[in-house]
Formats: C-alpha cells, structure tokens, sequence
C-alpha cells in the first residue's frame, strides 16, 4: 500500500504533549513484534527458521 515498515521508536510532541510512534516491521523475511511489561517495552526482530 505504497510504503515500508521499518522498526522504530519515534518520540514527538502532540498539542505540546510527548508521545510515542512505534513502527513494527514488515514481514517478508523476519517477523517484528512488540513487548510490553511491567518496566516498559521492547521492539523484537523475530528471525524465520
């Protein structure tokens, strides 16, 4: 649909207020998913075997 996923964590500002962009990525050749938990989150790369 005309553009790429590629892993990222963005940081910004809405109306003065932070906020969080997070981009998983595609799907061709590994998996990308997020983590979350008590302390927080984590972007994973999940590998095709």
């Amino acid at each position: 649909h005309g553009h790429t996923h590629r892993p990222a964590v963005h940081e910004f500002l809405v109306d003065d207020t932070p906020a969080t962009r997070i981009v998983l990525g595609d799907w061709y050749d590994s998996g990308s998913v997020l983590r979350w938990g008590e302390t927080g989150f984590s972007l994973e790369t999940l590998e095709r075997t």
